[in-house]
């Protein structure tokens, strides 16, 4: 282990980033930290306090942006780019999809904004309901909408089961309109990838999303402000001896 350490700090410091490398990595850690303020105050985030520090940020990082149900949401936005489909004539929403990819979602019929988080069904749902879902889509009142359910229900899902990974095979949507009309796409990279990276506009709203004040905090922050701004929002607790 030691050896394997010294080896990527070789790699590290030899390594000679290109603009759009240091592009990448400036929106990677805006995107990480403004998903783990939008946390505040949520219970994932008490839950997590008497964690050690690494594993605290870890967990509130993850808690609102489970990286599983990018891939569904980019396939029903990608259908609504070409054409609007109104979602109370929906009538069969079929996805297919690698069981690796999402291996996360455990919630098929979520009641609450912390099941609708897990949850690949309400990620369709959402998507069709609002286009663009955001933290606000996870909340109880908007998981339990009146449509958002009758959405939730109309989902069908056919896992295979090739692979590993959440970015594993494609991932299918095929949804279906009370005329008969069928209309699907495939997607095999989730939008905000490497290799379909958000554009400038998307990526400003959604730190705009985690935080009427989250797009001045990340202004111009560097790792070392990262750190400071992630330990004063997320203090550790403290354990009371009789506790």
């Amino acid at each position: 282990m030691p050896h394997l350490a010294e080896e990527l700090s070789a790699l590290a410091t030899a390594l000679e980033p290109s603009p759009e490398d240091l592009r990448l990595a400036e929106h990677a850690l805006k995107d990480t930290v403004a998903v783990s303020l939008a946390a505040r105050g949520l219970r994932m985030a008490r839950l997590a306090a008497e964690l050690p520090e690494a594993a605290r940020w870890a967990a509130v990082g993850h808690v609102l942006d489970c990286y599983a149900m990018q891939r569904p949401i980019g396939a029903v936005r990608v259908r609504l780019a070409e054409r609007t489909i109104d979602p109370s004539e929906v009538v069969r929403i079929l996805v297919r999809t690698p069981e690796a990819a999402v291996h996360p979602l455990i919630h098929a019929r979520p009641r609450t904004g912390l099941q609708g988080k897990f949850s690949l069904e309400y990620a369709v749902a959402a998507a069709l309901h609002v286009h663009h879902p955001g933290f606000v889509s996870y909340t109880d009142e908007h998981v339990r909408r009146t449509l958002a359910q009758r959405l939730v229900e109309l989902v069908e899902i056919v896992k295979t089961p090739e692979g590993s990974g959440l970015l594993t095979g494609e991932t299918a949507v095929e949804i279906t309109t009370a005329d008969g009309t069928v209309r699907g796409t495939t997607l095999a990279l989730p939008p905000g990838s490497p290799e379909l990276p958000a554009t400038e506009a998307e990526f400003a709203t959604k730190l705009a999303d985690c935080g009427a004040e989250v797009p001045d905090l990340l202004n111009g922050i560097d790792w070392k402000g990262a750190a400071a701004l992630m330990r004063a929002s997320f203090p550790a607790a403290r354990i009371e001896e009789n506790a």
